[in-house]
C-alpha cells in the first residue's frame, strides 16, 4: 500500500507539472529506470536532487508510516511529498522564469522555489484515490494548509508590511523563526483553494515555459520575478488576479505585465484572503471565489 501510494503520488506531480525528472542511471543497472526512494540515517529528514528523480530519507518516517498501515491507515507522510517534489524543480524552467534573490543579499533566493516544494504535496494529496491521509509531525492536511496560510493572513492584515520589508527579506518580520518561503508556501494554498484546485495548479505550472521569453535579466530582476507568478497564478485561475496582487498583497505590476493578462482576455476577478481562512477542498473549475 505505501509503494502504490507513492506511485499515485508521482504520477499525480508528472501529471499536474507537465514535466517528468530524469529517472535513475549506471551504476546500479537493477535501478535503471526507476525512481529510488533510500532509507537511509541522514543529518537532515530527507534530501534530494532537483530534475533527478528519487530521494532519501530518515528510517523513523518509514516506521511510522509502517505503523500506521498496520493500524489499517493509508498515510503518506510529509517528508515523500516534500522530497520528491524537489525533483520537479527544473532550473531552466521554473527556478529561471520565478527565482529572485532578496535584499540580504546574492545568495538569498530560492524562496519561490522551496515555497511550493513545502505544500505542493499537501494540497495534491486530495487527489490520490483511495484517499490517503497527510501527516506532518501529527498535523493533518488542512491543518498544515491553515498553519502556512496563517503568514498570508498576517501579512494582509497588517498595513506595515510589504513588499520590501517582507517579500525582498529571508525572514518574516512577525517571525524570527520561519522564513519567507513559508509565506509563498501559504500564498500558494490560499490560490489553490480560491482559484480550482489541482486545475489551479496545472495552469500555473504549464504556463512557465511560455514565460520563459520574460525570464529576469538575473535574480536581481525581482519585479520581473515577482510579475511571472502573478501572471502564472492568473492564467492557473482562468482570471485576471491584478486586483488581489497589487491590493492586499501590495506586489507593483509594472504595465507590460497587466498588459499581458489582459490580452488573454481573462475577466478580474475579485479576492480577498482576509474574508475566511476555513481550508476546505474547492471545486475543480478554475474559477476564482
Amino acid at each position: 500500500d505505501i509503494v502504490s501510494n507513492l506511485e499515485k503520488m508521482l504520477y499525480i506531480y508528472d501529471d499536474v507539472v507537465g514535466m517528468i525528472p530524469r529517472y535513475y542511471t549506471a551504476p546500479d543497472a537493477r535501478l535503471e529506470g526507476r525512481i529510488p526512494n533510500e532509507i537511509n540515517y541522514l543529518n537532515a529528514g530527507g534530501l534530494a536532487h532537483a530534475s533527478r528523480a528519487g530521494c532519501a530519507v530518515g528510517p523513523d518516517f518509514v516506521r511510522k508510516m509502517l505503523e500506521m498501515t498496520l493500524e489499517g491507515r493509508q498515510v503518506i507522510d510529509h517528508v515523500f511529498f516534500y522530497e520528491n517534489f524537489r525533483n520537479y524543480m527544473f532550473p531552466n524552467v521554473f527556478t529561471k522564469v520565478l527565482d529572485y534573490h532578496t535584499s540580504v543579499s546574492y545568495w538569498s533566493s530560492g524562496w519561490v522555489n522551496q515555497g511550493f516544494i513545502n505544500i505542493f504535496g499537501c494540497l495534491t494529496s486530495v487527489a490520490i484515490t483511495p484517499p490517503v491521509e497527510f501527516n506532518y509531525f501529527g498535523k493533518s492536511r488542512e491543518e498544515f494548509m491553515a498553519m502556512m496560510e496563517e503568514n498570508l493572513l498576517i501579512y494582509v492584515s497588517n498595513s506595515e508590511y510589504n513588499v520590501d520589508n517582507t517579500f525582498m527579506q529571508d525572514f518574516l518580520p512577525w517571525s524570527s523563526h520561519s522564513s519567507l518561503d513559508n509565506l509563498y508556501s501559504g500564498l500558494n494554498s490560499f490560490l489553490f483553494r480560491k482559484c480550482g484546485g489541482v486545475n489551479f495548479l496545472k495552469g500555473f505550472f504549464g504556463a512557465l515555459e511560455g514565460l520563459l521569453v520574460r525570464a529576469p535579466d538575473g535574480k536581481g530582476d525581482y519585479e520581473t520575478a515577482m510579475e511571472n507568478y502573478y501572471i502564472a497564478a492568473s492564467i492557473g485561475a482562468n482570471a485576471d488576479l491584478k486586483d488581489f496582487f497589487t491590493g492586499e498583497l501590495k506586489w507593483h505590476l509594472r504595465p507590460a505585465a497587466l498588459a499581458e493578462v489582459h490580452a488573454k482576455g481573462l475577466t478580474t476577478m475579485s479576492l480577498s484572503a482576509t474574508t475566511t481562512t476555513t481550508t476546505t477542498t474547492v471545486a475543480v473549475a478554475p474559477v476564482c471565489s
